[in-house]
């Protein structure tokens, strides 16, 4: 049933959008340091910027791609090096010994709150190299799929991502805010271990599926 399809394309989306949400960066790095004395709303604002500058993103990626969506060399070339990217974050979180981040990661940063979270949330993440590559091959494989599905797809593509970013920074923000009690060292690693499992076994199914794309040829 396509029922079944826009479930799996909003699950898969919310485990994906991890591999971003995850990877230490401004957005991380803000939300670390102004939630200690801002509190959770911090978390709030700054994925609400994010999926912003996000929403962006896919309308840009959608008036380009839509002429080649059913072209196959371009989806498997998409497959291919979006998979290469799934596999490569998935070993090198694994085999990383990164921790919770913490003050120390960012006391470069400026200070200045007198700058809306939403704005900030926006601005950090489009000047993000890492944000501009992950949509450039695992975004835009994703954005191959669900365009396949029309409209719906693309909806539950985009509120998937997005509620992987409120998930990760609300719930790093309220831990942060209250002392690291919810997000302890012990829970971050964990969670670490288990989302670049998926992702590496996505990986090898975008790499999977665009090789039966090539023997179809």
């Amino acid at each position: 049933m396509l029922i079944d399809v826009f479930v799996v394309i909003f699950v898969t989306s919310i485990l994906v959008g991890f591999s971003g949400a995850l990877a230490p960066g401004p957005v991380t790095a803000i939300n670390v340091r102004d939630s200690i004395i801002d509190g959770p709303k911090v978390g709030v604002f700054l994925s609400t910027g994010h999926a912003i500058c996000e929403l962006l993103i896919v309308c840009v990626l959608l008036i380009g791609i839509s002429p080649f969506v059913s072209y196959g060399p371009v989806r498997i070339i998409i497959g291919i090096l979006g998979g290469a990217f799934l596999l490569y974050l998935s070993v090198k979180g694994i085999t990383s010994r990164s921790s919770l981040p913490t003050l120390a990661d960012v006391r470069t940063l400026s200070a200045n709150r007198s700058v809306s979270y939403i704005y900030k949330g926006f601005v950090v993440s489009l000047c993000n190299p890492y944000f501009l590559l992950w949509w450039s091959t695992i975004g835009l494989n994703y954005i191959l799929w669900s365009y396949l599905y029309g409209v719906i797809g693309i909806i539950c593509f985009y509120i998937g991502h997005i509620m992987s970013d409120y998930i990760w920074n609300c719930t790093l923000s309220l831990g942060v805010h209250h002392g690291k009690r919810l997000m302890t060292e012990r829970i971050y690693r964990l969670i670490m271990l288990v989302l670049n499992g998926f992702i590496g076994v996505l990986g090898l199914y975008f790499i999977y599926g665009s090789g039966v794309m090539i023997l179809r040829l």
